[in-house]
């Protein structure tokens, strides 16, 4: 995936059950596979919540681009999404 769609400062971000990135798959540890995991169980509940697929982005979207404040991120644990806060 070229720099240009990943977020600086971010390793991927997760649609649904997808998690899309740049790094290859040797340097995805079980750490960062769990946090992307809670996002996707995040994604899948405001869906089931909602039924509107589009839920999870909005929320997320409201919740800031500042990730060390961002309620979705501190719920998938910050440290193991690599982020130095």
């Amino acid at each position: 995936m070229p720099d240009k769609y990943i977020p600086k400062g971010r390793s991927g971000y997760t649609i649904a059950g997808v998690f899309v990135t740049r790094l290859w798959s040797k340097d995805i540890d079980a750490n960062l596979a769990k946090h992307e995991k809670i996002h996707r169980d995040q994604w899948y509940y405001y869906v089931n919540q909602t039924g509107y697929w589009f839920a999870f982005p909005i929320l997320y979207a409201a919740a800031g681009s500042n990730a060390c404040k961002n309620r979705f991120e501190i719920e998938a644990g910050l440290g193991d999404g690599r982020y130095r806060c």
